[in-house]
């Protein structure tokens, strides 16, 4: 008999460090996967083991946002059990609930460029959101897959007439949010204190506007953040680190911690990889550069690591420059070592998020002017 399946380990209060966000309402309620009835909380299983797959990664992290009413339906769980397990994540903060899920779910997909697993349309929340037009990349959809298994694919969301701008003054973009710290006006408030460097929360918004979600009140601009990238070394399939560069960062992936040998951010994998694994990377392999606007990297290793990049053929591995960065998307694959790998967390930076916006911005002005 399988061991059950650990919830907690794959699901986070914390949306800057998951993998994906997921639509929690919308993925137990549909009927399409796993067990029969109306609602079933190991739809929840299923997704987050197909984003693995897709990920190649059995660790994978999701922030997962549901109605308030989610537990309400009781009769419609065929499994009793489910309720107890909704309501034991929800007290602990793993699962988010809220009265009107979809608006704040978007917000955070806003803010972060995380994907979004579930079958929404958003139809009602398209108003002063120009990149849900027509976005074919961000939004996956669970289909039932052979042997009682699920598979994501990407949705094409289409473009909604007459909702490209909402009327009155103009909401703050999103990116604009993320690139500045927030604090409650509440002075014993601790919650976005900036001393916690990456770790500050994200703010959740209200009506466009950033509310401390403690005392309900708006918060007060505290000032530039840093923008943060999220990478996760692997280990055959599953993530054993995740590293958080601010920009401005150069760091250096390698396997002993005193192979600097200047300055910058040390990377060591001794203790985090199984030796025989560690000992197949050099003491400076990579050289990690976080920009503002892009994460970049330099092979250190005389031609020993690879990359998979996805592409309209399915893709394809190549060797990684020594001579010049080579920009690391969010969907690539980087091999500094046969059975060791480097990739992007979901979380992108907020001008790799907001150069998407204007295209979008651009896509959906086109189809109003039609």
């Amino acid at each position: 008999m399988s061991a059950p399946f650990a919830y907690e380990r794959h699901l986070t209060d914390r949306p800057e460090r998951a993998d994906a966000l997921v639509d929690l309402s919308d993925v137990v309620r549909d009927a399409r996967l796993g067990p029969p009835g109306a609602r079933s909380l190991d739809r929840l299983r299923l997704v987050v083991q197909a984003l693995g797959d897709r990920l190649r990664d059995r660790w994978v992290t999701v922030h997962a946002i549901a109605g308030q009413g989610l537990r309400a339906a009781r009769t419609e769980y065929p499994d009793r059990l489910d309720i107890d397990r909704l309501e034991r994540l929800a007290k602990s903060g793993l699962v988010t609930e809220l009265p009107d899920a979809d608006g704040p779910l978007l917000d955070i997909a806003g803010m972060t460029g995380l994907p979004v697993i579930g079958r929404g349309a958003y139809a009602a929340h398209r108003a002063g959101r120009p990149w849900l037009q027509g976005n074919t990349t961000q939004f996956l959809a669970p289909r039932p897959a052979p042997g009682r298994t699920a598979h994501l694919v990407e949705r094409d969301l289409g473009v909604v007439r007459g909702h490209a701008r909402p009327a009155g003054p103009p909401r703050t973009p999103l990116p604009d949010i993320v690139a500045r710290h927030w604090r409650c006006p509440e002075r014993t408030c601790s919650l976005y204190d900036r001393r916690r460097g990456e770790a500050v929360l994200l703010p959740r918004l209200h009506d466009g506007v950033p509310e401390c979600e403690w005392h309900h009140v708006p918060l007060a601009d505290d000032g530039p953040r840093v923008p943060v990238a999220q990478l996760k070394l692997l280990h055959g399939h599953g993530t054993v680190h995740r590293f958080h560069l601010e920009a401005g960062t150069r760091a250096l992936l390698g396997r002993a911690a005193g192979a600097a040998g200047g300055t910058g951010r040390v990377l060591a994998v001794d203790g985090l990889l199984p030796p025989a694994e560690a000992a197949r990377l050099a003491d400076r392999h990579l050289e990690i550069q976080v920009a503002p606007d892009a994460v970049r990297l330099l092979d250190l290793s005389g031609g020993r690591t690879r990359l998979w990049r996805p592409g309209p053929d399915g893709g394809g591995w190549s060797r990684l420059s020594g001579e010049r960065p080579t920009v690391l998307r969010v969907t690539d694959v980087v091999e500094p070592a046969p059975g060791v790998t480097l990739a992007r967390g979901g979380r992108r930076l907020p001008a790799e998020i907001a150069e998407e916006w204007r295209q979008a911005a651009a896509r959906a002005d086109g189809h109003d002017g039609e």
